[in-house]
């Protein structure tokens, strides 16, 4: 990750399903200096639903969705501390995630729910 290797440190502090159709992941996210902040990732249904279909499903287990959650909020955070370097204490993962063709297979593969 690019934010890492800049220094910042990004960690997956917990998960949980905050409504019934939406999972939250928390991080922990310190800077080079030692600032530390908190972050939560929400799943939106149209990300749920895209990548449900992805995998065949109807919905995603929520095992499907901590395992998105802990890589795709990575991949959040990291492009926004790319970008600038400030993190909103609440995101969300939605269709702007998938901007760039594949990259929802990509997504899937990196959480190890689709092979290669």
């Amino acid at each position: 990750m690019g934010a890492e290797r800049a220094g910042w440190k990004i960690a997956m502090t917990g998960f949980q399903q905050v409504e019934q159709d939406c999972d939250s992941a928390r991080f922990e996210v310190t800077a080079p200096r030692g600032e530390t902040g908190a972050v939560e990732v929400r799943t939106t249904a149209q990300v749920e639903h895209i990548l449900a279909r992805e995998l065949g499903k109807e919905a995603l287990s929520v095992g499907d969705r901590e395992a998105i959650l802990t890589v795709a909020g990575r991949w959040l955070i990291d492009e926004l501390i790319a970008h600038g370097g400030a993190v909103d204490p609440l995101l969300l993962l939605d269709s702007r995630l998938f901007q760039v063709p594949g990259a929802e297979r990509r997504l899937l593969q990196e959480c190890g729910l689709i092979s290669q």
